[in-house]
């Protein structure tokens, strides 16, 4: 499909598919729409499982396989998906989405934090909760260390700074390390 969408042309098109077996068949759709959305649906499924990283959502990772041609082709698979069906990938970061479709400027600090603790492990988002409400017991305190550190943090902040600290973490891990991906 990327190749596919490399051609700009496509976007003023109706598009139809045929999906092809893996005994090379044809496979018929009862409708245009139905088969163009599970080929829509196949695509960003092995998109999220090759090129993206997260939990509850996910963000693309940059692969030397991909340069600008290869982004651009993947932005127009989401507009026309989303143009022609309202297809959407659901487990695209939210913030992510927003600052590609609208820019980063765009992004409010409640979707930030959002994105950020949906692309956490469960455990890591109960520690950044609890922290953020300065609840940490003494066994979480080495844990919410190692976490700061694990993002680059090198000091370990005051619960006034909490917030703040965290929202810096959430812009360079959610929107900071995929500005290359939504520039395109």
């Amino acid at each position: 499909m990327i190749d596919i969408f490399k051609d700009r042309s496509l976007m003023d098109q109706n598009i139809k598919v045929i999906l092809i077996n893996s005994i090379v068949k044809k496979k018929e759709g009862s409708d245009v729409n139905g088969v163009f959305r599970e080929a829509l649906s196949a695509f960003w499924t092995a998109f999220e499982d090759s090129c993206t990283i997260g939990e509850d959502e996910r963000i693309p990772v940059l692969s030397h396989a991909y340069q600008a041609p290869e982004w651009e082709a993947i932005a127009r698979i989401l507009v026309k998906g989303y143009d022609q069906l309202q297809f959407f990938p659901v487990k695209l970061n939210k913030a992510f989405l927003v600052a590609t479709m609208f820019g980063e400027h765009s992004v409010s600090q409640e979707i930030l934090l959002e994105s950020f603790l949906a692309y956490l492990s469960n455990d890591e988002r109960n520690l950044v909760k609890h922290a953020l409400i300065d609840s940490l017991d003494s066994d979480q305190q080495d844990e919410w260390i190692d976490f700061l550190d694990r993002f680059g943090c090198k000091r370990i902040p005051t619960q006034s700074e909490c917030r703040d600290i965290i929202m810096e973490i959430a812009h360079k891990e959610r929107i900071q390390t995929s500005k290359y991906v939504i520039d395109y």
